[in-house]
């Protein structure tokens, strides 16, 4: 009987021996361990959010990380180095190696009282987590400084025409701050901080956009806040300055290519206040024809050399211009 036992036992013995052997023995897999989830804790509006974490290779081969992506363009791994940050794409750890990063990201686009989810992920090599994933998660978003209207969308108005709008700076914050300056990078706009005209806000902003020359405008004031070392708020300034007269497109390029053949004939628009406008007579080998709904016809016959031709045409209001580039035909 003894014998028996014996011999029972020790096979069992040992396979447990070499199952333990063989559990603590690392894969020769890389073996990704990060966190899933970061608590960011409650932030206010326009706040930033810094979560720092860790990503380690426990496995035995090389771990390979790329192809990240996040929800939102405000978040994204980084790592930090002398307070510097750096967007990371792709990552490589060795067998027992980790890399310190960080997810930074900006509190805003969500209403106030809720909480707010960034979502990155990435691809790895561990064949057990082929794609991970991490939530940054803003518990709880607070009520901050933002302005009422935050655009300013003026649409299209001719040059000259006045641009002034006022915007209000609100504070939902428990106690009220209020505004140091407020700034411009944009030479087509004039900012000026005014006080507020009730108890609602915390300042009063005028907003004057400069209409002398036509073009588009897409430009953005920041709102610094007294004391305190934050992110600006931005209210965006969207429109356009147009001319008395325009010409879409502003140039052209003659052939056009076609299934038959380059083609020596192109449309463009001409958008103006006031009535159809009169040209200067075109040059030798080039015509103009005006259409209905503000058409206008170029045709030409095919040059001898390249050359660029202008084309004006002309109202009360103003002169605009049409470049037409020509090339011989095969070119």
């Amino acid at each position: 009987m003894k014998n028996i036992l014996i011999w029972v036992l020790i096979p069992s013995f040992c396979g447990a021996v070499a199952y333990g052997l063989i559990s603590l023995w690392p894969s020769s897999d890389p073996s990704i361990e990060y966190p899933s989830h970061i608590d960011l804790g409650e932030h206010e509006l326009g706040d930033q959010a810094v979560g720092r974490f860790t990503i380690a290779n426990r496995g035995g081969s090389d771990l390979f990380l790329d192809q990240v992506h996040t929800n939102c363009s405000c978040s994204g791994l980084e790592r930090e180095t002398n307070g510097q940050y750096a967007f990371v794409d792709k990552l490589r750890l060795h067998p027992g190696q980790s890399a310190d990063l960080v997810m930074r990201v900006s509190v805003r686009g969500g209403p106030a009282g809720e909480k707010m989810v960034n979502v990155v992920t990435f691809r790895t090599n561990d064949p057990s987590v082929p794609l991970g994933r991490i939530e940054a998660v803003v518990s709880r978003v607070s009520g901050g400084v933002f302005a009422s209207p935050p655009v300013v969308a003026f649409g299209a108005v001719p040059v000259g025409a006045e641009v002034r709008r006022f915007i209000n700076v609100l504070d939902k914050a428990k106690k009220l701050r209020s505004v140091g300056k407020v700034t411009t990078v944009d030479s087509r706009l004039d900012v000026r901080l005014l006080p507020a005209e009730d108890q609602s806000s915390i300042a009063r902003l005028e907003i004057v956009v400069k209409t002398d020359t036509p073009g588009e405008v897409n430009a953005t004031v920041q709102i610094h806040l007294a004391g305190e070392n934050r992110e600006p708020d931005v209210v965006s300034v969207v429109g356009r300055v147009v001319a008395p007269l325009e010409v879409i497109p502003s140039a052209l390029f003659l052939p056009r290519q076609s299934s038959s053949g380059p083609v020596y004939t192109a449309d463009c628009l001409l958008r103006g206040s006031g009535d159809m406008p009169s040209f200067d007579p075109p040059p030798a080998g080039v015509r103009v024809q005006t259409l209905s709904g503000g058409v206008i016809r170029v045709s030409c016959d095919p040059p001898d050399a390249m050359r660029v031709v202008t084309l004006r045409f002309r109202t009360p209001e103003g002169v605009t211009e049409l470049a037409v580039t020509l090339r011989p035909r095969g070119e």
